[in-house]
């Protein structure tokens, strides 16, 4: 499988003040102790491939409890940068930063806020705001999320992004690779899903997803999604096995088929691209995990998908370690320390994440 980075670079977001992780593999597993720092890894991640969208730093505020609102003053965007500064005091950018495998700088985004009178991006970028209008009144400087990368840039005022809502598609942005998040708790909703689905309908990606759902239920022998495609209308996922005489609902399944059927979903629909994974562990029983890892293996190969996942479970561990020691140039573990204010990351290839495994080092 293709690497699309080798090397990230993260600087004054959340937790990382300054983090640069080297070394990552075509799957990369993350580990470390609570408040280490592993979903703000996939966090950066996420931003720097989607562009910083508007959508993707809702979700991410959104996750964390701090949701963007026109009826509140509290400008939670500046929970993103380090320390949660007071807006005024967000005067240095966050930033994201990705080399390829011979150093070279292949994608990089700056997120910051700026102070302005006008709204064009260009006057904004440089920072030359007119002072006074055609009409001779003065303005009062708002401030606006500056996003600025290798591939362009974008910027919507505060207040704005305060009042786009939890889906703010009314500012659309290039992303530069395709991303899929995938949390905690899976995907967002059946729509959501649906919406995946109907793009690998009929198509051989199907038959892989079908064959993976047999990992945890072997009679699963197709699956279909009825409802309109009108975004306003819920969807259903209908699954046919040789267990129930008619087709039954995907929810009458248990936690793992469920969590499978996203994660796999979500695999495929990041052909290309890069999929990521919040405590991928979640719903599955320990002994369909090396299952589970093998899957992932080989369809990211074969779909040419950068997974990069966390985990809190040592059964995860060692499933992944076997999985990676058939690809052993593919598979590596990051392990994210954090110590007094400062985050240490360690990469561990599958040579030696075997031979951690086998002493029972601790890894999480």
């Amino acid at each position: 499988m293709s690497r699309h980075i080798h090397s990230l670079t993260v600087s004054n977001f959340r937790a990382f003040q300054s983090l640069t992780v080297e070394g990552l593999g075509g799957v990369t597993l993350i580990t470390g102790q609570n408040n280490a720092g592993k979903s703000t890894f996939l966090e950066s991640l996420w931003l720097l491939f989607t562009n910083a969208s508007p959508l993707t730093l809702h979700s991410i505020l959104e996750s964390r409890d701090t949701r963007p609102s026109r009826a509140s003053d509290d400008p939670v965007v500046c929970s993103l940068f380090t320390g949660y500064p007071n807006l005024e005091d967000c005067t240095e950018p966050f930033s994201f930063s990705a080399t390829d495998s011979k150093g070279n700088v292949r994608y990089s985004i700056s997120t910051q806020i700026k102070w302005s009178e006008v709204s064009s991006s260009e006057d904004v970028l440089d920072n030359k705001g007119k002072e006074i209008n055609d009409f001779g009144f003065r303005y009062s400087p708002r401030p606006h999320i500056v996003i600025q990368g290798k591939q362009g840039h974008w910027l919507l005022m505060l207040e704005a992004f305060n009042a786009m809502g939890s889906n703010p598609s009314s500012l659309s942005v290039k992303t530069l690779l395709p991303c899929i998040f995938v949390g905690s708790n899976g995907l967002r909703n059946s729509n959501h899903y649906a919406s995946l689905w109907d793009n690998i309908a009929l198509t051989p990606e199907e038959q892989d997803l079908i064959a993976a759902l047999q990992i945890i239920s072997p009679g699963i022998l197709d699956v279909r999604i009825v409802g309109s495609q009108d975004s306003s209308t819920k969807r259903t996922i209908i699954v046919k096995s040789k267990e129930y005489k008619r087709p039954v609902t995907l929810g009458s399944y248990g936690d793992g088929v469920n969590r499978l059927f996203g994660l796999i979903l979500s695999l495929i629909s990041a052909k290309n691209g890069v999929l990521l994974v919040d405590e991928i562990e979640n719903g599955f029983h320990y002994s369909i995990l090396p299952k589970v890892w093998e899957t992932v293996f080989t369809l990211a190969r074969r779909w040419n998908v950068q997974v990069f996942a966390t985990t809190h479970s040592w059964d995860c561990i060692e499933s992944f370690q076997k999985a990676a020691s058939n690809d052993p140039e593919e598979g590596v573990l990051l392990r994210l320390l954090r110590h007094e204010g400062v985050t240490y990351p360690t990469v561990f290839c599958e040579k030696e994440l075997e031979v951690a495994t086998r002493a029972h080092i601790e890894l999480r």
